[in-house]
């Protein structure tokens, strides 16, 4: 079961960072003003991060109904 699991976390990690490439190539202003705390655009951080929570949240229940009944074998 590690070797998977191990896998999953190595893939994730490679998308993730492709995401940040991705963005920090197309618009490094988003990268830097997350990092000194400043609110990108118009919008505060504070609303940026409600945000991706509610995608998040709302993708894992859309997701969930995919899961197996039996998982882990």
């Amino acid at each position: 079961m590690q070797p998977i699991h191990l896998a999953i976390g190595i893939v994730e990690g490679f998308v993730t960072l492709a995401v940040v490439s991705f963005i920090y190539k197309a618009r490094p202003e988003i990268l830097e003003n997350a990092f000194s705390g400043q609110p990108a655009g118009n919008h505060p951080l504070r609303d940026i991060l409600l945000a991706f929570m509610a995608v998040a949240i709302i993708a894992a229940g859309a997701l969930s109904w995919f899961a197996s009944k039996n998982p882990d074998g």
